[in-house]
């Protein structure tokens, strides 16, 4: 007398079950599509690196044979560069104070005080990964500001442990050891935070035009690297 009941708990249980493997299904054809996407713009980051060391092996060949000739070894690894000209950092969103005259009174009596802030036109460029911007740069005349659209961990592995610090605290301490102790004309770099230490920008100052292309270089490929390690540990959507 229990087989029909048998039967209809092992229909509903194929049911659900069948149910939760479409679902399954839908889930890692969607990762399957976006580590596809990963896997080509890695090939392209690939590929362009290639370049670099072939130019710097036909630059190593020219300066062993006496030649003379000097090879720049400069490719880009996703956007141009475009420099813009910009004031000095000390200029940027400089502020002037206005008095606002209150028109019921003469004009010596003042009743607000207005700031009104100078902001300097400038151009960013985006660093995207699949298509999604999660980061921007600019360069001015003797800065390079970058500013992030997502809040980096204190502990990031690519942003703060390889950027940070190994790659800007190693040009800082070569530029002190050039003896340049002037912070005018000295190599130094601004860390912007939250109050909970996450990373919001970064601010880099009197580099020479020859670090500016390197510097591009391991900014565009560690905030990308970030992403994906964020992503893969489920702490970026």
């Amino acid at each position: 007398m229990s087989e029909p009941k048998k039967i209809v708990d092992l229909k509903q249980y194929a049911s659900k079950l069948l149910s939760e493997i479409e679902e399954e299904i839908k889930v890692k054809s969607a990762q399957i599509e976006r580590l596809n996407k990963e896997v080509k713009e890695l090939a392209q980051q690939k590929e362009a690196i290639i370049q670099i060391l072939e130019k710097i092996k036909e630059f190593e060949k020219l300066s062993t044979s006496g030649g003379g000739v000097k090879v720049e070894a400069k490719v880009e690894v996703s956007q141009p560069i475009k420099p813009e000209p910009a004031v000095a950092p000390e200029d940027v969103q400089k502020s002037e104070f206005v008095k606002a005259e209150n028109p019921s009174n003469d004009s010596h009596d003042w009743s607000a005080i207005k700031e009104i802030k100078r902001t300097e036109d400038k151009k960013w460029e985006a660093i995207t990964v699949n298509n999604v911007d999660y980061a921007r740069y600019y360069i001015g005349k003797s800065v390079l500001e970058l500013e992030f659209k997502f809040k980096v961990p204190a502990d990031s592995k690519y942003v703060k442990g390889f950027i940070i610090d190994k790659y800007l605290k190693k040009l800082k301490e070569e530029s002190e050891q050039r003896g340049e102790q002037d912070t005018q004309k000295s190599f130094r770099f601004e860390v912007g935070t939250t109050e909970n230490g996450e990373i919001t920008s970064l601010k880099i100052y009197n580099f020479t035009q020859e670090q500016l292309q390197d510097l591009l270089n391991k900014i565009r490929w560690f905030v990308a690297s970030e992403v994906r390690d964020l992503k893969a540990k489920g702490r970026l959507s």
